[in-house]
């Protein structure tokens, strides 16, 4: 099977959805192995493996021609299929901005943090909502610091 079409083969054919190709040792290089050496392969062969990886959507998700592509890092896809059937139409979206840089967020470089001291707790509160926002944004990262804040609220008794 290519893709989900039958593949036959005969003593001077390769038929695929019936379609006949010149059967080649470059061919059979290119759909047999899982790095096929490139010395065995001429360029009849390559075009033909690359008008049945396109007619049957072989190199796609569940062969579909709207579907992503599978096996991107193998190294037949990388050699022998993606410098060929990439469209050089399709571009990706790119995106561009200067982000938000809260002042509680600045970092400060090559220096170390050991102990954070505050003298308002509007800016402890302050800290809080911004741990608690990137919590629920999926950073689970800082969990300590948030439990260390609510302890040192609640020593100061501004919560329960």
């Amino acid at each position: 099977m290519i893709g989900d079409s039958p593949i036959t083969f005969t003593e001077s054919e390769v038929e695929v959805n019936g379609k006949k190709y010149p059967k080649s040792v470059g061919l059979m290089e290119l759909l047999f192995a899982k790095e096929p050496k490139d010395a065995m392969i001429e360029t009849p062969d390559r075009e033909n493996y690359l008008k049945i990886m396109r007619k049957m959507n072989a190199y796609k998700k569940n062969y579909e021609r709207d579907e992503d592509f599978k096996n991107k890092n193998s190294k037949k896809f990388k050699n022998f299929i993606l410098p060929y059937i990439a469209s050089p139409t399709k571009k990706r979206k790119s995106f561009s901005g200067e982000g938000i840089l809260l002042r509680y967020k600045i970092a400060r470089r090559n220096t170390l943090t050991n102990y954070v001291y505050w003298d308002d707790p509007n800016e402890l509160v302050d800290r809080l909502r911004l741990l608690l926002a990137e919590q629920s944004a999926g950073n689970p990262s800082h969990v300590n610091e948030i439990h260390s804040i609510i302890e040192e609220l609640r020593e100061e008794g501004y919560i329960y």
